[in-house]
Protein backbone atom coordinates (compact mmCIF):
# COMPACT_ATOMS: atom_id res chain seq x y z
CA UNK A 1 0.00 0.00 0.00
CA UNK A 2 1.69 3.17 -0.78
CA UNK A 3 1.59 5.75 1.62
CA UNK A 4 -0.82 8.10 0.11
CA UNK A 5 -3.15 5.70 0.25
CA UNK A 6 -2.13 4.55 4.00
CA UNK A 7 -2.79 8.53 4.66
CA UNK A 8 -6.06 8.58 2.79
CA UNK A 9 -7.32 5.66 4.47
CA UNK A 10 -6.44 6.53 7.73
CA UNK A 11 -7.58 9.96 7.64
CA UNK A 12 -11.22 8.10 6.51
CA UNK A 13 -10.86 5.52 9.73
CA UNK A 14 -10.14 8.82 11.67
CA UNK A 15 -12.93 10.46 10.65
CA UNK A 16 -15.29 6.96 11.07
CA UNK A 17 -14.56 7.69 14.79
CA UNK A 18 -16.87 11.10 14.64
CA UNK A 19 -19.15 10.79 11.59
CA UNK A 20 -21.64 8.84 10.01
CA UNK A 21 -20.54 6.91 6.42
CA UNK A 22 -22.54 9.31 4.42
CA UNK A 23 -20.69 12.43 6.07
CA UNK A 24 -17.07 10.38 5.21
CA UNK A 25 -18.28 9.86 1.57
CA UNK A 26 -19.42 13.79 1.52
CA UNK A 27 -16.14 14.99 2.96
CA UNK A 28 -13.56 12.93 1.29
CA UNK A 29 -15.45 12.76 -2.09
CA UNK A 30 -15.98 9.21 -2.33
CA UNK A 31 -18.92 6.59 -2.27
CA UNK A 32 -20.46 5.10 1.02
CA UNK A 33 -19.44 2.20 -0.61
CA UNK A 34 -15.54 2.66 -1.04
CA UNK A 35 -15.72 3.97 2.61
CA UNK A 36 -17.23 1.04 3.83
CA UNK A 37 -14.60 -1.13 1.87
CA UNK A 38 -11.71 0.94 3.42
CA UNK A 39 -13.49 0.13 7.07
CA UNK A 40 -13.61 -3.39 5.98
CA UNK A 41 -9.97 -3.59 5.47
CA UNK A 42 -8.82 -1.53 8.39
CA UNK A 43 -10.55 -4.40 10.87
CA UNK A 44 -8.64 -6.77 8.53
CA UNK A 45 -5.24 -5.23 9.35
CA UNK A 46 -6.43 -5.16 12.93
CA UNK A 47 -7.49 -8.39 13.25
CA UNK A 48 -4.47 -10.01 11.43
CA UNK A 49 -2.28 -7.31 13.69
CA UNK A 50 -0.71 -5.92 10.36
CA UNK A 51 0.09 -2.06 9.89
CA UNK A 52 -0.29 -1.85 5.86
Amino acid sequence: MTNLRKEFEGQVVDDLQDMSISAVSDRMGISWHAVGRIMERAVERGLHGGGG
